[in-house]
């Protein structure tokens, strides 16, 4: 608990500063790095039974924060000592954060090229995560309700008040509200079928998906999918599936097969794929 309040004391801080300094290439590596470790430890904890699951989250974060400032090596191994009881958690956190960090500098260009659609992609994984937590916790008449005003929403795209926002995450060759009005049409489905749960394999894995193949894709599959990408957003719909269906594989698979060949928007293909298991 006491150690867990030190690192956010730490890292909040240090964040708001560089995002203050307009150093965001920072603010996307420590996201990238935390979201990747938390990944790594999910998997490690709920799929190999491990007692402690690496890495340490916290020293990863820190060790990649250190690569950009050497001052951070000093609470990096302050972290690293806190876990000298299991030296493989530590260990482990201290390595992924160094080596991401590394690559991060190394990758700068590449990653700043991208980083309008890195912004756009960032932003609509966290509203499509929110709206499927909030989706989750009202009625289904609520829902359904909410579901309706996402696919309208186009419409108050050309509201002055909306239109700013609208343009700085959507892509060039899209009209406005593209994104909002697929999800609410195919938010639809699962809702009424009482399998909110659903969005969530939409948020994280297409989210996921995106990221990784953008950063890390480097292994084409076809036209703008990579194996990197395609793979996290498996793994990512796998790991949200184990919670809500068995076996968890089944809608992997088929989140998979509509991420790669459904000819419309994936807010619309992956949810109606995955409603299928409750209509078949």
């Amino acid at each position: 608990m006491i150690q867990g309040f030190l690192f956010l004391l730490i890292l909040l801080p240090t964040l708001i500063w560089y995002m203050r300094k307009k150093r965001f290439d920072i603010s996307y590596s420590l996201f990238l790095s935390g979201m990747i470790g938390a990944l790594l430890k999910y998997m490690v904890s709920n799929s190999l039974r491990f007692t402690n699951a690496p890495p340490a989250l916290d020293v990863m974060i820190l060790a990649t924060l250190s690569v950009f400032n050497g001052k951070f090596w000093i609470a990096t191994l302050i972290f690293f000592l806190g876990y000298l009881n299991d030296p493989l958690l530590g260990v482990s956190g201290l390595l992924l954060g160094f080596g991401f960090g590394r690559w991060h500098q190394i990758r700068k260009k590449r990653i700043f090229k991208q980083k309008g659609e890195l912004k756009r992609k960032v932003w609509h994984s966290a509203m499509g995560l929110f709206a499927a937590v909030v989706i989750m916790l009202v009625p289904r008449n609520v829902g359904l309700g909410l579901c309706l005003f996402a696919t309208l929403s186009p419409l108050l795209m050309s509201l002055p008040i909306f239109r700013s926002l609208a343009q700085e995450t959507k892509r060039s060759n899209e009209w406005m509200g593209k994104g909002n009005f697929y999800y609410g049409l195919g938010a639809f489905l699962p809702i009424y079928l009482g399998q909110p749960w659903i969005l969530l394999v939409l948020a994280f894995g297409d989210g996921l998906s995106t990221l990784i193949g953008k950063l890390f894709g480097y292994t084409r599959l076809y036209s703008k999918k990579s194996v990197e990408g395609t793979f996290a957003g498996f793994l990512a719909a796998w790991a949200i599936s184990r919670h809500f269906y068995s076996p968890a594989i089944v809608p992997a698979v088929i989140y998979l097969i509509a991420e790669l060949v459904a000819p419309l928007d994936d807010n619309f293909a992956i949810p109606v794929a995955l409603s299928l298991l409750y209509i078949f």
